[in-house]
């Protein structure tokens, strides 16, 4: 098992990086040709589609990853309910556009809604076809078609935007790479997927599988207001500060956000959905070992990595950028601290799922969103740069405690577990002040002394952590050459 998931992390990852790499170069491409209002209804149009693809399978998409036993059954159950509580969102949407555009400023918006509504069906099929092949640990296959997603797209936006500069391109072009990347994983097993669609339309299997979802009440019920609220709370300045600021502002906000996500996703994204499938097939004793390893290693050597591309961002990107685009300068030191803190959170989201104690991760999320909620509420006066501020320090805190707890859930002392992150995060109390002091030099100089504390730094840790570094990059090394043969 370990040698199928470092092979799955490797396939994820590099074409994680192909697709963030093509993703960062388009939004700087067509950053030229549509205004910050497209942008951020864009940004707005996502969010209000994506939600309803969360609700949908009341959770038996996670059911189905971590049952060991009769998942075949359970399997057409999720599809069945995904399909039909697809149709009732679309609808709701539907009736409710012109509401939700009014709310959030934007007449285009409630357009957008009210004419592509039924993409949620599509958004379920697709990840339904992606909870299958992921149970089935086929991540190479995933990768892929992914990968095919993000290069037709991109082609369409190449080819037709100076033509047609409009949030409608893009909106069109991202959702037909999806249908793509959706069709494609019906024909690779067509037989299978057509025999179980059909029976959405079987009324007594519909009904059965509204059972399932009732027989396991207590996981379906936390497990779907984990990730709503959860998901609600990661994209809080979107949600609330939505309702609150024009769709101008978030457009800088959501290209700032693409800029600083890049490296970070390419991480989180890749391995999360990895580490969902292997660490529900580990004990607790395995799960604590894993989670201990990838946090040595990404704070150890990765997050002062990422501080070196902050600084190389801020100072590259004003020569690439349109000058409406500025506004995503000052933004990008407070995202960049946001998006740092989902590294201790978001690869291990599924823990509490994965030990059957969703209703920690429910209280935990609670908590957060409110705060979250609130801080953005009442510091919106102050403006959304300063709100953002303020949201990225109540980000951090809500990171770190889920970091806490996710340990707590698997044995780990906390007391024990404190400590550790206190002596991971040193390189970033001294990286941090690294980049405060070479911000204002020369970039030539500021990367060469980046790189030259970086070393200095790894070379001090490996010593004082007893050659851990080294070891664990040997071994790291070594898993993956076993993975090729």
């Amino acid at each position: 098992m370990k040698t199928n998931t470092i092979y799955s992390v490797k396939w994820s990852m590099s074409t994680q990086i192909i697709r963030r790499l093509i993703v960062f170069l388009i939004f700087l491409y067509i950053s030229h040709y549509i205004t910050k209002e497209e942008l951020g209804v864009f940004r707005e149009f996502s969010l209000v589609i994506i939600m309803p693809v969360i609700l949908a399978f009341f959770s038996l998409d996670y059911l189905y990853i971590v049952v060991k036993d009769d998942f075949e059954n359970l399997y057409g159950d999720l599809v069945r309910i995904g399909l039909f509580s697809s149709l009732i969102f679309t609808v709701i949407l539907f009736l409710f556009s012109e509401h939700i555009g009014k709310a959030y400023h934007s007449e285009t918006l409630g357009m957008l809604i009210r004419l592509l509504a039924p993409i949620i069906i599509m958004e379920v099929l697709r990840k339904t076809f992606f909870i299958r092949y992921s149970k089935r640990m086929e991540f190479r296959l995933i990768s892929i078609l992914e990968t095919v997603n993000v290069l037709f797209y991109s082609l369409i936006i190449l080819l037709l935007i100076k033509r047609y500069s409009s949030v409608w391109l893009i909106v069109i072009a991202f959702y037909l790479g999806d249908f793509l990347e959706t069709f494609l994983f019906f024909i690779h097993d067509h037989v299978f997927f057509t025999k179980t669609i059909v029976t959405v339309f079987d009324v007594k299997r519909v009904m059965k599988s509204f059972s399932t979802v009732k027989q396991h009440g207590n996981f379906c019920l936390n497990t779907t207001l984990n990730h709503a609220i959860g998901y609600f709370g990661g994209n809080a300045p979107v949600y609330v500060s939505g309702l609150l600021f024009k769709p101008e502002i978030l457009g800088l906000y959501y290209l700032a956000n693409q800029l600083i996500n890049t490296p970070v996703t390419i991480i989180t994204a890749s391995l999360k959905d990895v580490f969902f499938a292997s660490l529900a097939k580990c004990s607790k004793t395995e799960i604590a070992s894993r989670i201990d390893r990838y946090f040595f290693f990404i704070i150890t050597m990765i997050f002062p990595l990422f501080i070196m591309y902050l600084y190389g961002l801020q100072k590259m990107i004003p020569y690439y950028i349109n000058s409406k685009w500025q506004g995503t300068l000052e933004m990008l030191p407070v995202i960049f601290f946001v998006t740092l803190s989902t590294l201790l959170s978001n690869p291990i989201s599924s823990i509490p799922i994965i030990v059957k104690k969703p209703h920690y991760e429910l209280i935990w999320n609670a908590v957060s969103i409110v705060l979250s909620v609130i801080t953005l509420i009442v510091t919106a006066k102050y403006g959304f740069i300063n709100s953002l501020i303020a949201y990225t320090f109540v980000s951090v805190g809500i990171s770190l405690s889920f970091n806490v707890m996710a340990a707590h859930l698997v044995g780990e002392k906390t007391g024990q577990h404190l400590m550790k992150m206190g002596k991971y995060l040193l390189p970033q109390i001294i990286f941090f002040f690294a980049y405060k002091l070479l911000y204002k030099i020369d970039i030539f100089w500021g990367i060469t002394s980046f790189i030259l504390i970086y070393f200095c730094l790894i070379l001090t840790l490996n010593f004082l952590y007893h050659n851990r570094i080294f070891s664990e990059l040997s071994a790291i090394i070594k898993r993956s050459s076993n993975a090729n043969h």
